[in-house]
């Protein structure tokens, strides 16, 4: 028995160790045929790309074939659609196109990267399961979303940064405000995905979410704003100027601070912190006077008419512009020095634009501050970055020199190009608005006028409302119209009196605005009672059997005679003027003719775009 027993333990050593030899053997070839497999300098068997073997071949052959092979159609598009918008993008407007370097480095490396047993596996699975690789695409992001943005302007609102001004013993904070953009995660992801797959025409879903504005870190605002005073310097390189304006000191206790900041996280108004403020010994406004004699361009308006609210907001706008000064190079934006438009900066409740009525709000003046700015910049021969014109004239300048702000939307930005710092120079002495441009003179004796055309106009269309109060066919004027038109601007240089160019400098649209007229209509007790006695005398209208589609002519219904005739007292059709009434045929050439001096600021020239003053 022990004789037996050991013979079978024997034999099971032996069938473990024939077992254990045949998996080594296996192994050993598994392991040196994926070593050749993956060895080399070709790509592995198995790798496909647009519908095509990739075996065997080189980098430099895969890259000649995905350059061959990877092409636009020039009529492709790639659709959007969000909600009720819809609009399309070429691949050139986002810079898409194929990533050939990327996608023949990544063929070539399959079964090539990693440990030896990482390349075997994925060389058997490219060989026997088979690799299909989609092309790798790029784009400039940053085009997509500008793109995106572009055609989806009305459903975007950027978000605003937290403010922080320097009062005389506080900071006054704002809060930031939160808006609304396109959820970005999966975009490109779905454009690369859908050009790899020879699908760049697909549409693509965009939804609107909501974007918050960033909390304030207070270690960030501690380490900003907890500071030394610091006074203006000047530097010159290469006979440019540089000014480095002055620095207050800023000291304030950090558990205070924090407490109040945790306390207004969501106050939608301004609130201050309380804060030791020293002032520094030399400002800008001391060095710039050694350079800044000249006055580069000026330009002036009035606003007697104000209430006492506007012109405080006029004369606050003015002063918080007054004596910044600009370096070569860099770049003013209105909003950014003028700040928040709250009670808490100093700014008041006057008229401002909604919609198309005037109604009261924070701010509203100070319009007239940038567009005077604009004139002046532009006199100054500085460059315009960015400027939008009101949607209605104004009654300050020109149409087709008006600049809107709107604090958080739309802002007025240019940049001094010239080589010293510039100043700007705003007073507001009874009532009268002047904003200068002050450095150093380098025009050789050239000189700045801005001329505007009219390039065309849309009449002003009419809504008729019914008024009962009014006699039927009586018509009442509530609003008058005015019309829409489109102004060129232009900047002229003169020399000695002779204009030596001019270059086209801005497109200002105005949409019209709709009159309303009010139109009495006809009482229903009036009209009811003819109408339950016709049916009386209209037996006796077929009479006529040879022309049974006709009525017969009026004279033979003599039996009519309690019926109003519907000329005097039948409501005009909507869209039509009564004959008493003024028509519009001749008002497009009368609005262009108008000077906008002697526009009157009311509803006719008002703007649509919130926070907007008149």
């Amino acid at each position: 028995m022990k004789e037996n027993a050991k013979n079978i333990l024997h034999n099971k050593y032996i069938i473990f160790a024939i077992a254990a030899a045949v998996i080594i053997a296996v192994l050993a070839g598994f392991t040196a045929y994926g070593c050749i497999l993956v060895s080399g300098d070709k790509a592995v068997d198995g790798v496909t790309v647009l519908n095509t073997d990739m075996s065997g071949k080189s980098k430099q052959e895969i890259e000649d074939f995905l350059a061959k092979e990877l092409t636009f159609d020039n009529n492709c598009e790639i659709q959007f659609v969000c909600g009720e918008s819809k609009f399309s993008l070429a691949p050139s407007q986002i810079n898409l196109q194929p990533d050939i370097q990327q996608t023949a480095e990544y063929i070539y490396n399959i079964g090539k990267n990693g440990n030896i047993v990482t390349r075997i596996i994925d060389g058997y699975h490219a060989k026997f399961a088979g690799k299909q690789v989609t092309p790798i695409y790029t784009c400039d992001n940053s085009m997509l979303m500008a793109a995106i943005n572009d055609n989806l302007g009305d459903k975007i609102v950027s978000v605003t940064p937290y403010s922080v001004e320097i009062g005389e013993n506080s900071l006054i904070v704002t809060n930031g405000v939160g808006g609304k953009g396109i959820e970005q995660t999966n975009i490109v992801e779905i454009i690369y995905q859908d050009a790899g797959d020879g699908l760049i025409d697909n549409t693509i879903e965009l939804t609107i979410v909501d974007v918050p504005a960033q909390p304030i870190n207070t270690d960030e605002f501690f380490s900003t704003y907890i500071r030394e005073a610091k006074n203006a310097q000047y530097t010159e390189a290469d006979g440019q100027y540089t000014f480095t304006s002055e620095i207050k000191g800023i000291n304030f206790d950090k558990d205070t601070a924090k407490k109040i900041i945790e306390q207004n996280i969501d106050n939608t108004a301004s609130y201050e912190i309380p804060a030791v403020i020293t002032l520094p010994e030399i400002t800008v406004k001391d060095l710039q006077s050694r350079f800044a004699t000249d006055i580069l361009g000026t330009y002036s308006t009035n606003y007697a008419s104000s209430d006492a609210n506007r012109a405080s907001n006029v004369a606050l706008a003015a002063a918080k512009i007054n004596g910044y000064v600009l370096n070569p190079g860099e770049k003013f934006s209105f909003n950014g020095v003028v700040g928040p438009r709250t009670a808490a900066t100093g700014f008041k409740v006057a008229h401002v634009y909604e919609g198309d009525r005037v109604v009261d709000g924070m701010g509203g003046g100070i319009c007239q501050v940038s567009s005077t700015l604009y004139n002046a910049v532009v006199l100054a021969d500085l460059k315009i970055v960015y400027r939008l014109n009101h949607s209605m004239p104004v009654s300050y300048v020109p149409r087709g020199r008006d600049a809107t702000v709107s604090y958080g939307t739309i802002d007025f930005v240019f940049e001094n190009n010239k080589n010293y710092p510039v100043t700007i120079v705003a007073t507001t002495e009874n009532r009268n608005l002047v904003i200068s441009i002050k450095g150093v003179d380098e025009s050789d004796g050239i000189t700045i006028d801005i001329t505007t055309e009219n390039a065309g106009y849309t009449p002003f269309p009419t809504n008729k409302v019914e008024d009962e109060t009014l006699k039927p066919g009586e018509t009442k004027v509530v609003k008058e119209g005015s019309n829409g038109s489109i102004v060129n601007s232009y900047k002229v240089y003169k020399k000695d009196g002779q204009i030596i160019k001019s270059e086209y400098l801005a497109k200002s649209v105005y949409v019209p605005i709709t009159k309303v007229v009010h139109v009495g209509i006809e009482k229903q007790s009036e009209v009811e009672q003819p109408e339950a006695e016709q049916p009386e005398t209209q037996p006796e209208v077929p009479e006529q059997p040879d022309q049974p589609e006709q009525l017969p002519e009026q004279p033979e219904v003599p039996e009519q005679p309690e019926v109003p005739e519907q000329p005097e007292d039948v409501p005009e059709a909507p869209g039509q003027l009564p004959e008493n009434s003024q028509s519009t045929s001749a008002e497009p050439e009368q609005s262009e003719t108008e000077q906008p001096e002697e526009e009157s600021v009311e509803v006719t020239t008002q703007d649509i775009t919130e926070e907007k003053d008149i």
